[in-house]
């Protein structure tokens, strides 16, 4: 079963970028070649972003936020 998150990374791997950004209420971007490029037209939404947090972590960014006063994630 492919997770939301999946499409963003081939787009990030197809583009040979090293990094993706992914914040509520913004725009999509990856690094690629140092630079930063937009992947979509359309901001994320609050309940995607969610989504993804939770498809990597396991928890929601509630319960993460419980534990920790900040969030800032790396997948590898």
């Amino acid at each position: 079963m492919e997770r939301t998150v999946d499409a963003l990374l081939k787009k990030l791997l197809d583009a040979k970028g090293s990094d993706l950004f992914i914040s509520t209420n913004n725009y999509p971007a990856m690094r690629v070649d140092g630079e930063i490029q937009f992947i979509s037209q359309y901001p994320v939404k609050r309940d995607i972003a969610h989504k993804i947090y939770e498809e990597m972590t396991g928890m929601t960014p509630e319960e993460h936020m419980q534990q920790r006063t900040e969030m800032d994630l790396a997948y590898s």
